[in-house]
């Protein structure tokens, strides 16, 4: 165990072990509460640029994002190297909220109802995400193709195995219904619809358009 010695007369020096320890103790919940202040302000700043980038998509200014998480602009800065750090941090998180309602909707049973469901899952998302949703969709970095190539693979083999079970037209291009499927929500068709009716309502809307097209 560490100790401190009173030089003078080589024995523990109590009050200077005590001073010692309550030093550490401050030291260390100092440096805990920083760390969850830097947690938290990180936190607010995506909440806001979440919310600023959905309203005014890739035309969010920085100066807003931080005004409305309540910091400045150079505490965003400590947290996100630059906007395009800010923006990819937030399609990171959309891209995880997509990948869960992938899987959760392969869970839904038959292939009509996965595709309901993945619907809805998508809905939700563009809900809470707004234009930042037709963002991710529409971008063309290599991340996001890759995005989108592994979005295209797994829907598109989910509608072969509907055609194969003959839920599904025997006669569907599975690409081109894809490509429908993704440009409904790339090009803001499910906050369109949403506009006059409450989300879950489009998204119904839209699925019972998309499976009316693709139903044996």
């Amino acid at each position: 165990m560490f100790v401190i010695m009173n030089r003078s007369s080589g024995s523990v020096n109590a009050q200077n072990v005590l001073y010692w320890l309550q030093m550490t103790d401050v030291t260390q919940t100092t440096k805990r509460a920083e760390r969850a202040d830097s947690v938290a302000n990180r936190d607010r700043i995506l909440q806001a640029a979440r919310e600023e980038f959905g309203a005014h998509g890739l035309n969010a200014e920085v100066s807003d994002i931080a005004a409305r998480a309540g910091v400045g602009v150079g505490t965003l800065y400590r947290h996100f190297e630059n906007r395009d750090g800010l923006l990819t941090a937030l399609m990171q998180a959309i891209q995880a909220d997509m990948g869960k309602g992938v899987q959760a909707a392969m869970t839904a049973g038959d292939p009509s109802s996965i595709v309901r469901e993945l619907i809805h899952s998508m809905a939700e998302i563009c809900q809470r995400n707004g234009a930042l949703v037709d963002v991710l969709l529409s971008s063309r970095g290599a991340d996001l193709k890759r995005l989108q190539s592994s979005f295209s693979e797994v829907f598109g083999g989910m509608l072969k195995q509907g055609i194969e079970q003959g839920a599904f037209r025997q006669d569907l291009d599975t690409s081109v219904a894809t490509e429908v499927f993704r440009s409904f929500f790339a090009a803001g068709g499910s906050t369109a619809l949403a506009a006059n009716c409450p989300h879950a309502e489009a998204a119904d809307a839209f699925a019972d358009f998309f499976l009316a097209a693709i139903k044996a």
